[in-house]
């Protein structure tokens, strides 16, 4: 904020999860970004210098704090605005892989409320993996039905104490239900579509 206040803003370009104070404008016509990316760099960072730790072992405790620094971070975002440039610049086997290698470092059951898991779906799809990406989106939609169904079912009381939970739930749910759409998934449209409205109008209901 300091920077931008400043006007400095426009010397900033990303690199893996931070930025270089670079000696040149680096204003962007990219506004996916917000800051320009070395994505050659970047590429570098998440593919084989930074280390994840124990993420994605289930037999490890990821409290509150360690997810909510997860999002913070940025971590998905970063490997979409990754694959997306690789995507924009015709290399989608390398696209392919930056995905690949997020949801395996950072898979769907460690964090669910994620809009940015939407976006990966969709990037599969563009990058020519319709088979990954069919596969994570009928995933994704099974874990955000058991979520809403839950939450749906429980008593007066904790779903308003639920309801920006029920809320984002829904909204993911949508986000797929409109991914299949535009890359022609009847079969997928057919099966949640009725499933959202119903949820839709338990939404409505909470007043």
């Amino acid at each position: 904020m300091v920077l931008k206040n400043l006007g400095l803003d426009r010397y900033l370009v990303k690199e893996g999860f931070t930025y270089r104070f670079v000696p040149y404008s680096s204003k962007s016509s990219n506004s996916i970004y917000g800051y320009p990316m070395n994505v050659d760099a970047t590429y570098t960072r998440l593919m084989k210098e930074f280390r994840w730790g124990n993420l994605n072992d289930p037999k490890v405790y990821t409290d509150y704090t360690i997810r909510r620094q997860f999002q913070v971070m940025g971590i998905r975002r970063t490997f979409t605005q990754l694959a997306e440039a690789l995507i924009q610049r015709n290399q989608k086997t390398k696209a392919v892989e930056v995905l690949n290698k997020c949801m395996i470092e950072m898979p769907l059951w460690l964090e669910n409320q994620d809009y940015f898991i939407g976006n990966i779906i969709s990037q599969y799809f563009e990058a020519g993996d319709s088979e990954k990406g069919l596969e994570l989106m009928e995933e994704y939609a099974a874990t955000l039905n058991n979520e809403l169904s839950y939450l749906k079912s429980t008593d007066k009381t904790l779903k308003y104490t639920s309801l920006d939970e029920y809320r984002n739930y829904l909204y993911y749910l949508n986000q797929l239900i409109g991914i299949a759409d535009s890359n022609g998934i009847s079969a997928f449209q057919k099966e949640y579509a009725p499933k959202f409205k119903t949820y839709y109008n338990v939404l409505r209901k909470m007043k």
